[in-house]
């Protein structure tokens, strides 16, 4: 057996460390641990997708993960409400424009943006897909300090184990099963999974035991797919 000399071994273990430490958060994320943010609000969600109720849907999921990373998360129906007051419903007309007067207006130190790409069933092949964009922006300077997209796919397609019926039957059974199983499925869970998974490297934040001590994890692709 040939032996692989030690220098490549060494030049692969350097590689191989380099890449891993490049992706640490305190690397990818620098800006976000040297502004160190405490407050977020939540702007209402951009939706792209035919599913008008899931913009209210992805809304309510977000709270809970930022406030799980350590961060005070401003009320949600108490800003939305404000928002609503001011004609500000529409993120869209801010996402690309200065985000500063909600410092002054919030005392929020950053903003969430969400963006649903897509929230579609396919029926036929029994399948489920929520795409979902996350990005937040500091209210002190603009910069982006976090993004994620995040893709969550179900397989709801329903096989006919039955040996007792013919083949083309079955391929047709399996249909109208799938068919009916995607149309019953809700998008609630697939909301629920997209927004944690979204949210789920963030730097931890003041509120969190981890604050200042996960610099060193790792900072996570900035596409996310999820196939369930």
């Amino acid at each position: 057996m040939k032996k692989i000399p030690f220098i490549l071994v060494l030049l692969a273990g350097i590689i191989l460390s380099s890449c891993a430490s490049n992706n640490m958060k305190q690397d990818v994320y620098s800006d976000f641990y040297e502004e160190s943010p405490v407050t977020v609000l939540i702007m209402p969600v951009i939706n792209n997708s035919m599913e008008v109720d899931m913009k209210s849907a992805l809304y309510a999921t977000l709270a809970k993960p930022l406030c799980e990373a350590g961060y005070y998360v401003l009320p949600p129906h108490l800003t939305m409400e404000i928002l609503q007051r001011e004609s500000v419903l529409d993120s869209e007309l801010f996402i690309d424009q200065s985000v500063t007067r909600f410092k002054e207006y919030f005392g929020a130190d950053m903003v969430l943006f969400t963006r649903i790409n897509q929230c579609a069933k396919v029926a036929l092949l029994g399948t489920i897909i929520v795409d979902v964009d996350y990005e937040l922006r500091s209210t002190k300077t603009d910069a982006v300090l976090y993004s994620k997209n995040v893709t969550v796919i179900k397989d709801t397609s329903v096989k006919e184990e039955s040996d007792e019926t013919s083949v083309l039957f079955k391929v047709f059974s399996s249909l109208v099963s799938t068919s009916i199983n995607t149309a019953f499925t809700t998008y609630e869970d697939l909301i629920v999974e997209n927004s944690s998974l979204g949210l789920s490297y963030l730097p931890a934040g003041k509120y969190s035991p981890k604050h200042w001590r996960d610099g060193e994890e790792d900072a996570g692709p900035y596409q996310i797919n999820r196939t369930e």
